[in-house]
């Protein structure tokens, strides 16, 4: 990403953990803060409209189209503190994955019309999520929660070919804030006297129409 991009998430780490510490303050200093690094394998897929309002230009498949879809590896990390009234947690997510296509006729993108040929296209994606979860229902060793909060999505998507014999590259770029809400469930399982399993799942979803 630009470091426009990467100043604006670092900017909503910030945010988030500025709320981190206020909602702690709130809670009279109670729970735990706690640092979470995962590893994420990703692979890009689905279809964008990049195409100029009342274009007749169809769907624009990832893979398909733009030659994305292989597995990339990455790092993600979180913040979480547990608060008298639930879980709040700042996550961060910086994507990149590129791609090339032969494209066997034209493609539309961001007013532009790409000409059969070969292309090459870029796909940077920086998500801040901001969430507070808490405890919805419990059954026995099974407990669901809830989750919402805001997600902070940047994503700038570039394709580079020939626009009437001239190399272009073009760029269309979002950067909104999106709220989300999902839910989650947790199995605990005692092992012994002193430890236990406990797995956990969550899903979140948000929708935009850009």
């Amino acid at each position: 990403m630009s470091r426009f991009g990467n100043l604006r998430s670092t900017v909503c780490i910030a945010a988030g953990l500025l709320i981190l510490f206020l909602a702690g303050c709130q809670a009279g200093g109670t729970g735990t803060l706690r640092f979470r690094g995962e590893n994420w394998s990703p692979s890009p897929g689905g279809a964008i409209r990049a195409s100029d309002l009342g274009s007749a230009g169809d769907l624009i498949d990832l893979e398909g189209d733009l030659g994305l879809g292989e597995e990339e590896s990455l790092w993600v990390y979180a913040v979480e503190s547990d608060l008298g009234l639930g879980t709040v947690e700042a996550t961060s997510i910086d994507f990149t994955s590129s791609g090339t296509n032969l494209l066997a006729g034209t493609l539309d993108f961001g007013g532009e019309i790409f000409e059969a040929g070969s292309i090459s296209s870029d796909l940077n994606l920086e998500l801040t999520t901001i969430r507070n979860k808490g405890a919805l229902l419990g059954m026995g060793p099974v407990g669901l929660k809830y989750l919402w909060g805001a997600d902070h999505l940047v994503l700038d998507s570039t394709i580079s070919g020939s626009v009437g014999g001239t190399e272009t590259s073009v760029t269309e770029s979002i950067d909104e804030w999106v709220p989300t809400i999902g839910l989650g469930a947790s199995v605990g399982i005692p092992v012994g006297s002193d430890w236990g399993l406990e797995l956990d799942a969550e899903v979140a979803g948000l929708w935009i129409s850009y």
